[in-house]
């Protein structure tokens, strides 16, 4: 695993020797208080907590979670439910999943 992660950390050794040079924040210093100049501009826990929900898009997560949980299931359970594939709750698993996505998408 090492040899497969080394050109990974030689090009992030490479750009933090190359910021330090600049004069920019380097890869290490990632503290808040380095990258804030001024007070007026720091942001209360609240706000990072949004900001930070915002740009992970923490929503679509939980649908795209959500939707290959739902793709996914039926083919786990089918075997143990009684009947397999013909058993309506096996195919009515499966069918939400489109369901959601057709909802979803027609948003």
């Amino acid at each position: 695993m090492p040899a497969v992660m080394a050109p990974a950390l030689m090009v992030l050794f490479w750009a933090d020797i190359k910021a330090r040079k600049l004069g920019v924040l380097s890869i290490a210093a990632s503290s808040y208080d380095g990258r804030v100049k001024n007070k007026e501009e720091r942001l209360t826990w609240w706000q990072l907590t949004r900001m930070w929900w915002i740009q992970i898009d923490a929503i679509g997560l939980v649908l795209l979670g959500a939707g290959w949980a739902l793709v996914l299931l039926p083919f786990t359970l089918y075997k143990s439910a009684e009947g397999g594939w013909e058993n309506g709750r096996t195919l009515s698993d499966l069918s939400s999943h489109h369901l959601m996505r057709f909802i979803l998408q027609a948003r």
